[in-house]
This record gives C-alpha cells, structure tokens and sequence, in this order.
C-alpha cells in the first residue's frame, strides 16, 4: 500500500469534525474499514490510524510491552488513555475527541493542519506545528543524510564479519 503524504489545513467544526482530504482518504484499504485509530501523537498533535495499521503494526508493539516495567507501563497506559476509534461519516469527516483536541491546542471553528506521514496521518494546530518546525535543529537535509543515505542505509562493511575463505591469506 501506498502510504499518507501531503498535507491540508481543515476547519474544525462546532462538533469537533474535520474532513480527512480525499487525497489521503484514498490510500485507506478495505480493511480499515473506513476507521481511525485516534491517539496523541508523539509531538503535539493528534495521530490518525488506520483501523488495520492499528490492529496490525501498532497494537502488537503495545502488547509487547511489559506491565511490570514502570516505564513501558507508564507508556502503555498514557498511549491508550487517550485512544478511541472514530469512523468517516458521509462526507469524510472525523469527529475528534473534545479532550484530545484541548490536550494538544486544537479549538472548534480553528483550521486544522493535517499531514500525511506514511501509515498516519497527524492532526497539528497550525501555531503548534509552526512552533514544532522553528524549535527543530537539524535542517531536512541534515536528517536525510543521517537517515536515508546510502551510507547510512548499509552499515559499513566489517572485515571480520567476512567469511575465512575471502580474508584467508592466498600465499
């Protein structure tokens, strides 16, 4: 499956509704069932999943995690406090939880940044997400180096990692 890309701004609306762009609405598979996921984000922002990324990527990892591990306890409990399934309506809109929105700064009757971000799609407040970016030290291009060069892709090759037979002497 292709993954969210893009971005929007959305109002929100008396109810808590956004409309999820049709660009992005698109790359939901049947099996999502015209469902999302809602939590808090890792920034400041709302994150949309589809049902079936939920189900198979994301709650796995959470089960994984270990109940008598205050840590991983305390991460389990703060992701799922704030979890809850919302579903499309008829006009592709999503109704967000009041108490999500007031958590990360979004307000019925503001706009709604929306982004695209591979298997999710994050819901910012513009002035969050603007702040987000001015606070940010590494520029695009320093975090593409770091993490999508070739060189950082392939770990450099070890010598002693080689079989015998390439590093045996040949005299």
């Amino acid at each position: 499956m292709a993954g969210f890309k893009g971005r929007a701004e959305n109002s929100i609306d008396a109810k808590g509704r956004v409309a999820v762009p049709a660009s992005m609405r698109r790359y939901l598979r049947p099996e999502a069932r015209e469902t999302f996921v809602v939590t808090q984000g890792m920034d400041q922002c709302i994150v949309l999943y589809p049902y079936d990324v939920w189900e198979d990527e994301i709650e796995p990892r959470i089960n994984a995690l270990d109940p008598f591990n205050r840590e991983e306890a305390l991460l389990s409990r703060r992701v799922l406090m704030w979890t809850d399934e919302v579903t499309l309506d008829s006009q592709g809109r999503v109704t967000l939880p009041r108490d999500l929105m007031e958590l990360v700064g979004l307000e019925p009757g503001e706009k709604a940044r929306m982004l695209g971000v591979t298997n999710r799609i994050e819901v910012w407040a513009p002035s969050a997400y603007a702040a987000y970016l001015n606070g940010s030290a590494h520029s695009v291009a320093e975090l593409a180096e770091k993490h999508l060069s070739r060189r950082a892709a392939t770990p450099a090759a070890d010598p002693s990692d080689a079989p015998a037979a390439l590093t045996a002497d040949a005299s």
